[in-house]
């Protein structure tokens, strides 16, 4: 119940913060300061790798950190799950955003729909797992097995 809380959480915020349900998008309300060319202004040296390095970086950084999360709280009644699937849809996202709006990039259209593929692999298997294990140990019931 509480991903399903969580989920419809998650995607009313985005249609806030997107202004898909009227008002300013967050991009415009805040004056560009939230976008990657107030990054590149900056007297941060980003040239030790290449822009679509960075955003393989980024996106592999983001499917390390989604799938020991979703691992580590699998066992909390499909929670992992949960972040799992909202990591997925975030890489979906930078996916889908970088094959149809600019700055477009194949390499990372790729990388991020693959890092999607695989984080909703680990959570949905660490979930299979933990409910295995639940059902060796009577956990979920709360009642010995007998084994």
């Amino acid at each position: 119940m509480s991903v399903c809380v969580g989920a419809v959480l998650a995607v009313a915020g985005s249609a806030v913060g997107s202004g898909a349900l009227g008002g300013t998008p967050i991009a415009q309300a805040s004056d560009g300061a939230l976008s990657a060319a107030a990054l590149a202004t900056s007297s941060i040296d980003l040239s030790v790798l290449s822009p679509t390095a960075w955003a393989g970086v980024v996106v592999a950084v983001a499917a390390v950190i989604a799938s020991l999360t979703s691992v580590r709280l699998s066992g909390l009644a499909w929670t992992g799950l949960g972040v799992a699937a909202a990591s997925a849809w975030g890489l979906a996202g930078i996916a889908v955003g970088r094959a149809t709006e600019g700055p477009s990039s194949s390499v990372t259209t790729v990388l991020a729909a693959v890092a999607a593929t695989v984080v909703l692999a680990v959570g949905v298997v660490a979930g299979l797992r933990s409910e295995a294990s639940r059902g060796r140990t009577g956990r979920s019931t709360g009642q010995q097995t007998g084994r």
